[in-house]
């Protein structure tokens, strides 16, 4: 049977993923570890008071004083953390098994480009009233459907985040071996995932209790320590998980804890921009899904026509596909033009107020707009094109062409025709394809 990763389930199924098959084996009380923590910083404040002490100049002496600082704010972050935690939550005792550095980077792209995204729209279809209680408005929850993150109409982003209870570089054989998450719905893209990445081990928390208290609990534990392969036992705040809503998600006590730590505010600029290459990439992946799905792997031969009708029939005829193209690539791709569009007027603002910094983010942008991913994503974008007759992406390529344009940056066709796939560190802009399309197909 399924278990979510709970107050209750927490030890045992961190005992499984460090491979000791979840054998009741003994570890440190609570009550432990918060006196070893206590006891270890003590120690090291004093060692750093006493070389301070003996400091042989100035130099020397800020450096011991900032370490001295670190250590207490960190000291103090932790006492406020473990105050404050919310009642939906416990101090629960784990196992955490390091794992080496790439095999977290492999485990964090899955996560951010396949897994979340699929995890928001399980929390919209399955809790869409918890998540009001919450405070997500109806728009952040249509949103949340799409696999896109809570926003209101004006752009307004809530304060939340994803969060893996048994940590993805602590995983051990979870953050090693793929399965089938049962929580992904079959005809929608499903497939084997990383156990840390399925949806039983997933919460969504406000930032503040993310920030503020399970970052400040974990960081004095020194786990990064840990050499890939080694394990310890640590002390996170997991979800007691008394309701199916709270497995999943904070859900607040009452209103006024709900006005404690949820929010929302506006992306800031840098932000914005940074976003243009994130929604490039996940267009990249889901195109490149979608055509795994729609069994694109090969070039069909006869005439044009023929191919096309075959390739349609293909589309029609898988359910994964047509699920992929319709909530999340064409999401993003309207996603994406309300991006531009922000970051266009947010930067005609700052010229009025400030043209010097309009012009660094213009910079930024520019160099956005030009990064490699745009090469990859053009080649799988085409595909999905072939098969569903809609020019899904030539809104994307024509606006992000005229924007480098304005931007100074040139004719991206001239400068390389995109005959390199993205290839060339970041100057492939993939539009050739498109402005030679005189005659675009479909409503894009």
């Amino acid at each position: 049977m399924k278990k979510n990763v709970s107050t209750d389930t927490a030890r045992e199924l961190s005992e499984r993923a460090s491979g000791s098959g979840g054998r009741n084996t003994s570890s440190p009380s609570r009550e432990f570890f918060l006196q070893n923590i206590r006891g270890r910083y003590g120690f090291l404040l004093l060692q750093k008071k006493k070389e301070l002490s003996r400091a042989p100049d100035e130099k020397a002496a800020e450096k011991i004083r900032s370490s001295i600082d670190r250590y207490q704010s960190q000291l103090e972050k932790f006492e406020k953390a473990v105050a404050n935690i919310p009642p939906q939550f416990s101090l629960t005792e784990l196992k955490y098994t390091r794992i080496s550095k790439e095999q977290n980077q492999k485990v964090e792209h899955e996560y951010s480009d396949y897994v979340r995204p699929r995890f928001l729209m399980f929390l919209a279809e399955k809790f869409p009233d918890d998540l009001k209680k919450l405070g997500i408005c109806d728009h952040g929850i249509t949103r949340m459907k799409n696999g896109l993150d809570p926003a209101d109409e004006h752009r307004n982003i809530y304060n939340m985040t994803v969060d893996h209870i048994i940590e993805r570089a602590g995983s051990g054989d979870w953050g090693e071996n793929r399965a089938l998450d049962g929580d992904i719905p079959k005809n929608s893209g499903r497939r084997a995932t990383y156990k840390v990445n399925h949806f039983d081990n997933l919460i969504m928390l406000p930032a503040p209790i993310h920030d503020d208290i399970k970052n400040a609990i974990n960081e004095v534990q020194d786990l990064p320590s840990l050499k890939p392969g080694e394990t310890a036992w640590a002390m996170m705040m997991v979800t007691r998980g008394r309701t199916d809503a709270e497995c999943y998600m904070y859900m607040p006590a009452d209103a006024q804890e709900q006005k404690k730590y949820v929010h929302k505010n506006k992306r800031n600029l840098m932000n914005e921009i940074y976003q243009v290459v994130v929604l490039a990439g996940h267009m990249t992946s889901e195109s490149r899904l979608f055509n795994e799905f729609a069994d694109l792997s090969h070039k069909h031969g006869g005439a044009a026509a023929q191919q096309k009708g075959a390739l349609s029939k293909k589309f029609n005829g898988s359910e994964d596909a047509q699920f992929i193209f319709n909530r999340r690539i064409k999401p993003l791709a309207r996603e994406f033009d309300a991006l531009l569009d922000s970051i266009e007027a947010r930067i005609a603002e700052e010229k009025k107020h400030n043209p010097g910094a309009a012009k660094d983010y213009e910079d930024r942008l520019s160099s956005a707009l030009q990064r490699p991913v745009f090469g990859a994503l053009q080649n799988q974008i085409r595909s999905v094109e072939n098969v569903t007759g809609e020019r899904v992406g030539q809104s994307v390529f024509q606006r992000r062409r005229k924007m480098l344009d304005d931007l100074g940056a040139g004719s991206p066709a001239n400068q390389n025709n995109g005959q390199n796939n993205g290839q060339n560190n970041g100057r492939n802009h993939g539009l050739s394809g498109y402005a030679q399309r005189k005659k675009p197909r479909g409503n894009g």
